[in-house]
């Protein structure tokens, strides 16, 4: 792992995570993460794995960088929560792309948890990151037919928006996108649960964000918002 942090490779990111998850060094750990040259090699092999759509692989990284972050963690690091939450929220995701609903469920719930003892601090991202977290949980809630934990998950996400996340100064496209994601989501959930009115007045609440956003990331959210729209529509009568 020393020679990896004078010299990060790719080929050499997933041993070196190992080699750490067995050598309880809480100083390498520490540097592994803090480092810029690891943390930028780190991105763009996620990223390269998320376009060529290789999530067993990403799922195999994330694995591989749990686990030495929880021992740091459990060891006293709280430093180092915030990047376990992280983990836990982009492994979910992968989980979810590759149909592993109960074990994304799994790691949602961590991440929400881990992010829930930063969410005093105020961050932004933080915030943000904790909305996604529970909107996601719902998505995989509604897959695996928990159609309870969906609803109940797509209001917290709401919440948190609405409470915290939509009164900052700073209300950008991308909190704009996420709101509309989550009102997509919590409306999915309603239409589960034959609440079709509930569902319709969610998706109405996205289209003022959908118009702020760029249109090639507009156009996919509202095609959904649409057949969504027209499934409540369909199964009111209308």
């Amino acid at each position: 792992a020393e020679s990896f942090l004078e010299n990060p490779r790719r080929g050499d990111l997933l041993p070196a995570l190992r080699w750490l998850e067995v050598s309880d060094s809480h100083a390498l750990i520490d540097r592994f993460f803090a480092q810029e040259s690891v943390s930028q090699l780190w991105r763009e092999e996620l990223a390269r794995l998320f376009d060529q759509g290789l999530f067993f692989q990403r799922v195999a990284l994330f694995d591989a960088a749990a686990g030495p972050l929880g021992k740091a963690v459990l060891a006293g690091a709280g430093h180092l929560r915030e990047e376990l939450a992280w983990i836990h929220n982009a492994r979910g995701l992968s989980l979810l792309e590759l149909g592993l609903t109960e074990e994304a469920v799994f790691d949602f719930e961590e991440a929400i948890e881990l992010f829930s003892e930063q969410f005093e601090s105020g961050d932004l991202a933080v915030l943000q990151a904790m909305a996604s977290a529970h909107s996601r949980m719902s998505e995989a809630a509604l897959k695996k037919g928990d159609l309870e934990l969906a609803l109940r998950s797509s209001t917290k996400a709401s919440e948190l928006l609405r409470e915290h996340v939509l009164s900052a100064e700073n209300h950008s496209l991308q909190l704009a996108e996420l709101r509309a994601r989550v009102l997509l989501q919590s409306a999915k959930a309603h239409f589960a649960l034959e609440l079709y009115e509930d569902a319709l007045e969610h998706l109405s609440r996205a289209l003022p964000d959908l118009t702020r956003m760029e249109a090639e990331r507009a156009t996919p959210i509202r095609g959904e918002c649409f057949i969504v729209a027209a499934q409540a529509m369909a199964a009111q009568g209308q």
